[in-house]
């Protein structure tokens, strides 16, 4: 059995995803409730939800916002190289950077 000596944790407020703002409170809470991390913490920047309505993009919803903020998060996971990662909070589409990290 092998151990795992460099995980990461990635704090991921993303809400534009479900267009849910209160998603982003979420994930705070999750790494603030969270055991203390055993590697490397990063938090993907996300803009604070503002009231304002997203813009639909090519029929999707904050396209641009959401291509910018997973390209952020794969910047993060090759600047750490993890061997495990923890992500915390947002919508579901905050699990598509570290699938894609790994094809």
């Amino acid at each position: 059995m092998s151990s795992i000596n460099k995980p990461l944790r990635l704090i991921f407020p993303q809400w534009q995803g479900g267009d849910n703002p209160p998603y982003y409170l979420g994930s705070q809470l999750l790494a603030w409730l969270s055991p203390d991390p055993k590697g490397a913490v990063e938090e993907v920047p996300v803009p604070k939800p503002t009231g304002e309505p997203l813009q639909e993009e090519n029929g999707i919803v904050g396209r641009s916002i959401l291509i910018d903020q997973l390209s952020k998060a794969r910047q993060l996971i090759e600047k750490h190289t993890p061997d495990s990662l923890v992500v915390l909070g947002g919508d579901c589409l905050v699990s598509l950077a570290p699938l894609l990290m790994a094809s």
